[in-house]
């Protein structure tokens, strides 16, 4: 491997964090702005329309998180993507421990809703970059091989 790869290949594993983070930060600004600027109209800032602001930005923010880190990784991107995950959970928990959340109710929904996203998006990824393999397996099994012969 050429040096200038390696470095690009460095580089990147140590984008994963950060660039996951700010990508889904500005990513949640967007939403927030969008929502904000679609809705200011109505002039009813209710418990409802709170709910959906607060259940769509933050599902976002969490799979875009684990989804970014993914995408951001030069090699391994499952477990990039698990590990930001579970950091994130892990952080999040502490942040919920400590009292850090300002909001309270609305906050602590958020936290909850941000890692169920989190690990669901994990979770999907693993489903999704497991798919090429399985379909080889599959191929390379005694029964497609067996059907195969028949036709």
């Amino acid at each position: 491997m050429p040096h200038h790869d390696r470095v690009v290949r460095v580089l990147r594993w140590i984008a994963v964090l950060p660039g996951a983070l700010v990508g889904a930060a500005l990513l949640h600004f967007l939403l927030v702005v969008l929502y904000t600027a679609l809705f200011a109209a109505a002039g009813d800032d209710g418990f409802a329309r709170r709910l959906v602001l607060r259940t769509i930005v933050n599902v976002v923010f969490g799979a875009a998180v684990v989804g970014l880190a993914g995408a951001i990784a030069p090699a391994r991107k499952q477990t990039a993507a698990w590990g930001v995950a579970l950091l994130f959970t892990a952080a999040s928990a502490a942040i919920w421990a400590v009292g850090l959340d300002v909001g309270a109710a609305w906050d602590r929904y958020a936290t909850v809703v941000s890692v169920a996203a989190a690990l669901l998006a994990a979770a999907s990824l693993q489903t999704a970059l497991m798919r090429p393999i399985v379909r080889r397996r599959e191929a390379d099994s005694p029964l497609a091989a067996g059907a195969a012969r028949r036709a």
